[in-house]
Order: structure tokens, then sequence, then C-alpha cells
């Protein structure tokens, strides 16, 4: 084994500096967690170090059951996640295997790709599988497992030759058993050459993966595929289990669904103290106790509500752990909803423009026409920062979205790195135009001229919303004017021609009881029915 070989095989690279420790009494204490996290941070090497760290391994041939060599290889794929590269050879029988493993952490959500393969040029997108993820092509029944082809990354012919030589296996001794079966396989694996081989076209291949660390290539990026879906899913407990995860016994959560198991949580306390202090926010920033996201140690958040001039009220809020240098910031407007949307036109002629402050929230889409960039809403979520500010979390995104756009797997064919060049060159003065659209009105961007009507380069236009946008925001499903008097059963969906009063409405002295005066002085007597007795 190397020297310099990792003492565990996971964990994620924390985000973290050197940071002086002040804390005299736990001074060892305090190094050795420094040397911990430092140890940990190396464990992963980039994939384009010259000197790659490389474990070697003496471990049993499955083949012959003599002595081979594993290399394992821990390594950080840029713009993707840390990966355990494996690679077994056999010098007495010439086997080999190779097996890529997540060193990262398992995702929030799982994830269901769905592509639709037209030609063959989309035969060579390159795919990953985990360890958890299912393909499936649904137009011949053939479903990949979990178990096959594991951590594998290869491309969509790829996969299916890997299929076809798996199925071919052990044919000929099923052939003297069971001819009828055997030929059946046949062809089946003349359906998939056909597939493999761009003649059958088009057909689907799904890939679900409750881990969430599975990826196809995205050949348009840094647009939107018109061949590829992805939705996100809460995971299940069963889900949880196969990912190794604890399941949430707090929730019944039997199926995959994307609502989460579990609501956040409200922290009573703060909102009775912002109900009696309704202005301190104002004045001063909140710090309330949060666990962080990627430590799961305890940290704070900060909150503050700010009034922008000639825009509104909004709420900014900001964590940074001091444990492992997370940081997420987020920001709201407060106030009602508008009855317009907003768009908003700036026309940015050098880089003096790119330090104009820009709030734009989660229901906001982005357009820069020069480039073609069209963000839809909830990309990027609420943000407060700057025009450059704001490419640079577009370049970030982009290219963290689209591992196999960038680098040597990228061959030229996406163009995802001269479309990166043309949007670096929007920082170095190159004029562009910036256009947020938002349904809700809460995006702003800064004037110094105080509003855009006196500003010569920007326009603020309002605009109704559609009804798909309404639909998307919920705004169809509440009823806020107009209301009918008329009564409609829930279940029935008919009018109800008479409403049933409460007892409050139809007793006598609106459901209240009797005063003392009024009780009878025998209260073992019989008391005086309202309505006179039937006799018998």
């Amino acid at each position: 084994m190397s020297a310099k070989a990792p003492a565990a095989l996971g964990g994620t690279t924390t985000n973290k500096g050197d940071r002086v420790h002040l804390d005299i009494e736990e001074g060892d204490k305090a190094a050795t967690t420094q040397d911990d996290d430092t140890t940990q941070s190396e464990m992963f090497s980039d994939i384009n170090d010259d000197t790659p760290n490389i474990t070697e391994l003496q471990s049993l041939c499955i083949n012959c059951h003599e002595d081979g060599m594993t290399k394992l290889l821990l390594t950080r794929i840029p713009y993707f996640r840390e990966v355990i590269l494996m690679s077994f050879a056999c010098e007495h029988c010439g086997f080999k295997n190779s097996e890529v493993q997540f060193g990262g952490t398992i995702q929030e959500k799982g994830v269901r790709m769905e592509l639709a393969v037209q030609t063959r040029e989309d035969l060579n997108r390159q795919l990953i599988k985990s360890d958890t993820a299912v393909i499936v092509f649904p137009e011949i029944d053939l479903e990949i497992p979990a178990k096959t082809q594991q951590g594998t990354i290869n491309t969509i012919e790829g996969f299916i030759a890997k299929a076809i030589e798996g199925l071919r296996e052990n044919q000929e001794e099923r052939r003297a058993i069971d001819p009828a079966t055997t030929q059946k396989i046949d062809d089946f694996l003349a359906n998939l050459a056909l597939m493999a081989a761009g003649i059958t076209l088009p057909f689907t291949v799904i890939i679900t993966d409750p881990a969430g660390n599975s990826h196809i290539e995205n050949l348009h990026a840094p647009n939107v595929d018109p061949q590829l879906k992805i939705d996100t899913y809460f995971r299940s407990e069963a889900e949880d289990l196969i990912c190794g995860l604890q399941p949430d016994a707090s929730h019944a959560h039997d199926t995959p669904s994307n609502a989460p198991r579990v609501l956040p949580p409200r922290n009573a306390g703060l909102d009775t103290f912002l109900a009696q202090n309704n202005n301190i926010a104002k004045r001063e920033a909140i710090r309330f106790p949060t666990q962080c996201h990627s430590c799961f140690k305890d940290g704070e958040s900060m909150m503050c509500i700010t009034d922008i001039p000639h825009f509104k009220e909004v709420i900014i809020m900001a964590f940074n752990c001091e444990h492992c240098g997370f940081k997420t910031n987020e920001v709201k407007a407060g106030g009602a909803i508008p009855p317009f949307g907003e768009r908003m036109v700036l026309h940015v002629q050098d880089a003096s423009y790119l330090d104009r402050d820009v709030l734009k929230s989660d229901s906001a889409c982005v357009h820069i026409p020069e480039i073609e960039l069209e963000m839809m809403s909830g990309s990027l979520g609420g943000l407060y920062t700057t025009i450059e500010g704001l490419l640079d979390k577009i370049a970030e995104n982009i290219t963290k979205g689209n591992p196999f756009a960038v680098g040597d797997s990228d061959g030229g064919r996406s163009g995802l790195r001269i479309w990166l060049d043309k949007l670096e060159a929007l920082k170095h003065g190159t004029p562009f135009t910036l256009i947020i659209e938002d349904p809700l009105a809460n995006s702003f961007i800064y004037s110094p001229f105080g509003s855009a009507a006196d500003d010569p380069d920007m326009t603020c236009d309002t605009y109704v919303r559609t009804e798909e946008e309404d639909d998307e925001l919920g705004l169809l499903d509440m009823k806020v004017e107009n209301y009918s008097s008329e009564v409609i059963d829930n279940l029935s969906g008919q009018v109800v021609s008479q409403v049933a009063l409460s007892d409050k409405q139809t007793m006598e002295r609106g459901g209240q009881a009797l005063a003392t005066s009024g009780y009878h002085p025998n209260p073992n007597a019989v008391m005086e029915l309202d309505a006179p007795r039937t006799e018998l």
C-alpha cells in the first residue's frame, strides 16, 4: 500500500481555510481538529494533478483465485463532485475490472431523467450511473438494475453494448437446455444491437436514482435540452435504506413524492419576539441558532428587514458556518402580491455598470439576448448582489450543472466553452442588455438617477400576468374579491339553499348560560318545559 494511502475512503471535501484558534486551554485539541480537517481536505486530489495519489492493494482475483492488484484513486471531477476510481488487474489470467463510486454526499432529493434518443449523435452522450441508479429502456422492456454496471461512466451506446455482452454469456449452454428461450434471447439481442448501431430510432432512456448522483450529458448547454427532462423527488423510506440512510420515522412516506417528509420547524420564540418588537428588525440584524446543512454543526443565522428606496421592504437572510465554511444567503420581498408583473431592461454600456446592485427574487427570469441566455424562474433562487456577481452566479450554476460540457470530455460538441467565453467577455466591458422579468414585481435594479424613469439606459414596465403564471404562483386558487353570497357544499359542489346555523345563532341568549338569578331554588325539582307535555 502506498505511504500516502488515506485512512478512510469516504467523506466530502470541506471548504475551509486556515484559521487561528485562540482557545488556549484547548489548544492541543484545536490543533488536532485542524490537522484532521486538513487530512480530509487532501484526501481527494484534483483529477488534473501531475502526480495523482494512487493507492495499490493486493486483492483476490475472482476469476483464477490468485492475487491481483487493485488501484484506488480518490479524485475530484471539476464541476461535478468527488469520486473513487477503482481498477483491478490480474497478471496471472489477464482479468480486468473497473468501477466508480461516489465519495461525496448523497443529494437531498432523488432524480429522474428521461432522454429521447433521436439521432446517432445522442448515442454518444456520456452518462453517469451511480450505485443506486436504475436505467430503463421502455420500448423493449429492458431494465439495467442498480447492482448491474454500478458506478459506471459510459456512453449510452456503451451501456447497451455492456448489456448485450452480459446477456450473451452462457447462451451456448442455454441453447442445449432450452432452445426456445435461447431463440427469444437471440431476437432480443438483435433488437439491442440495432439500437446500439443507431438503426432503431427513436427510443427513450430513463434513469431513476434515489441518491441523485447520476447525470446525462446536455448537448445544448447552457440552453435547455428539449430532449432531456429532469425531475427531482423526495425519497421513500425504502429508498433511504437503499442509499444507506436512516429513514425518517416521524412521517409516513412510503412512496416517492414531490412533497417534503418533514415540514420546516418554526421558531415560535422568534415569531413572538418580532410581533412584540416589530421595529427592531429594521434597526439591527436578528441572530438565531441554526444547524449547518453541510456539516450539521451548530451555527448562527442572521436576518434583517430593510427598505430599498423606490422599491419596497425586503427580508435578507444569511448563514455562515464557522466550522466548514458553508455559506448561503436568501432574499425575500415583503408586502402583498401586486396586481401586475414587472419587466426591467438595463442597457449595460461599459464595465462601470457592473457595480449596480441587483435584487433578483426566486420568481424572476433573467434574459441576456446577446448571448441567447434565458434562465427560468427559480434558477439561482433569491439573490442580492451586483450585476457582475449575477454573471458569476450564472456561470457557476451552468458549469456545475453540465460537468460533461467542460474539459476534455466535451470534445467540442456542446459549444459551452465558447458560450462561457462570451459570458466572461460581458464582465470586461462588452455592451449587453440585462432583462429581468418578475411576475410578482419583487426584483430591483439600482439606478444612480433615483428611478428607472429618469435613467436613460433603463426602462421599467408593468404587464398583465398570463393565466399560466397565475397558476404557477397559486393565485388561481385564491379568491380575494367578488365574493358570492351563495354557499356551495364542498363534497357535492351544489348550492346549499338553507345554511345550517350554529347554536349561537339559533338559541336564546346566543347559547350563553343562564344567570344565577334564573336558577330554580330547588335543583332537584322538575323544571318547567318550554313545550307542553304529551300525555300518553
